[in-house]
């Protein structure tokens, strides 16, 4: 069993997506807009097949409240300790909040970062 996809709602797609590509190597695979609805998406794809979907909706006040329910954090394995530190390092030169700097835990090598809407991303190898 693997994790196929992610979405996630975003107050600016093209400032989120641009992350997910420089972090992380996302290739963009569409975007599109729904004026009627006021929807915004952007599909993202990973590496290893995973998809992160990018949602803006310009009118979700009760919607958004009930979709934000538990969500906690985003994991990416990036492959190696040493591919964590790096682009840890990277994060934080470029003025993202490191929550958790790399290191070992029981579960593996990690850091967790806050990207520039506060979702928080766990970087694990």
């Amino acid at each position: 069993m693997r994790i196929e996809g992610i979405s996630m709602y975003v107050d600016d797609i093209e400032k989120e997506s641009k992350f997910f590509e420089k972090y992380f190597d996302g290739r963009i695979m569409e975007k599109e807009c729904n004026r009627e609805e006021k929807m915004e998406l952007c599909r993202i794809a990973f590496s290893e097949g995973v998809q992160l979907e990018l949602v803006t909706h310009r009118n979700v006040d009760e919607i958004a409240r009930k979709l934000y329910l538990g969500y906690r954090h985003m994991a990416i394995n990036v492959g190696s300790n040493a591919k964590v530190f790096h682009i840890t390092k990277r994060m934080c030169e470029d003025g993202y909040e490191v929550m958790a700097e790399p290191q070992k835990t029981r579960w593996g090598y990690r850091s967790y970062v806050m990207d520039g809407e506060g979702n928080v991303i766990e970087i694990t190898a």
